[in-house]
């Protein structure tokens, strides 16, 4: 059987206080910074929402109330640049959810034509996140990388995803979202 030597632990812990310490403040800094985050994103991920639906429910209200704030000879003006404001934030998200499906489509074909298996959930992950600028690209990168060489057991089709990836860019900055 074992016995722990106390006295030895007793002095290992003398000569390597000042350590333990360090990496005991390290621990606690860390802990409490990602604490600290791992809270913010709970209540971003329940006030978001919450502020979501109460806006929606009630927008016509706001409206009318910011309607009775401003001046009356501004009145005019306000809501014409309300409207367009509006439609053309409108236009942009209809676009967005056009750009994001037809990237889907896109992915989700190349990565059935290479024939991972995993080529739906593939597109569609890179799809939803390719609204944000080179996330979709890096995010779908990684990932399908990834599966491809759980897949095909090596780096030899990683060719072919740079090259699926190469085109759907070509497509994508020339002729879905045109400067």
């Amino acid at each position: 059987s074992y016995t722990l030597d106390m006295a030895g632990l007793k002095a290992w812990v003398a000569t390597h206080t000042k350590e333990v310490g360090d990496i005991s403040r390290w621990a606690f800094d860390y802990l409490s910074q990602s604490s600290l985050k791992l809270l913010a994103f709970l209540g971003n991920l329940f006030l978001i929402p919450l502020a979501t639906f109460y806006l929606m429910r009630d927008w016509d209200k706001m409206v009318q109330w910011i309607a009775t704030v401003i001046p009356p000879q501004y009145r005019v003006t306000a809501t014409q640049l309300a409207q367009q404001t509006d439609q053309t934030l409108a236009a942009f998200v209809r676009g967005q959810v056009l750009v994001m499906a037809i990237l889907t489509v896109m992915y989700t074909v190349g990565f059935w034509w290479m024939g991972l298996e995993l080529a739906l959930l593939l597109g569609l992950v890179i799809g939803l996140v390719s609204f944000i600028p080179y996330a979709g690209v890096v995010l779908g990168l990684v990932l399908s990388t990834l599966a491809s060489v759980l897949q095909f057991d090596g780096f030899d089709w990683v060719w072919q995803l740079a090259l699926l990836f190469a085109v759907i860019q070509v497509v994508e900055s020339g002729f879905l979202t045109p400067v």
